[in-house]
């Protein structure tokens, strides 16, 4: 491992699973359709662990083939980002799994999410997208403390 590799890891380990393409695509049509500002497809994921702690054991999770499906239920605001909020079971249970090998969290409890935009200054949007996002990979990296603001740049 380089060193800045090695840096990195000091800062914890995120776990995010990918949208399928299909559902990704949809998610951006259906916001530039409601004119909502919306990151790039390949850019939507849902973390399922924001570790601060480096959690070694999840290293073999990275690049697996997974296949989960989520209901949207309601757009929120987390500070400055638009969310989805998501419903499922799966999702939920595989966060529990990673905080019991280790990993910590932030927040009192745990929101399955899409974020849709980290600069959002508008109201939070009425209607809620009838789209069932599926999930297809799950990446287990080093995280990267920049991640939001470079994505936000790209897009």
């Amino acid at each position: 491992m380089k060193i800045d590799q090695l840096q990195s890891q000091k800062n914890g380990t995120i776990a995010l699973l990918k949208l399928e393409e299909d559902s990704s695509n949809s998610i951006k049509i259906w916001c530039d359709n409601h004119s909502i500002k919306c990151l790039n497809p390949e850019d939507l994921h849902c973390t399922v662990l924001y570790s601060r702690k480096v959690v070694p054991d999840l290293d073999i999770l990275n690049g697996m083939n997974i296949k989960f499906q989520a209901k949207i239920i309601e757009w929120e605001k987390f500070d400055k980002a638009l969310v989805l909020k998501l419903d499922s079971s799966k999702i939920n249970k595989l966060h529990n799994i990673m905080m019991n090998q280790g990993g910590t969290h932030d927040f009192p409890e745990f929101i399955a999410h899409i974020t849709v935009s980290y600069d959002y200054n508008d109201e939070i949007p009425v209607i809620i997208p009838k789209i069932t996002v599926k999930f297809n990979k799950l990446l287990v990296e080093p995280i990267d403390k920049d991640f939001s603001k470079k994505i936000e740049n790209d897009n």
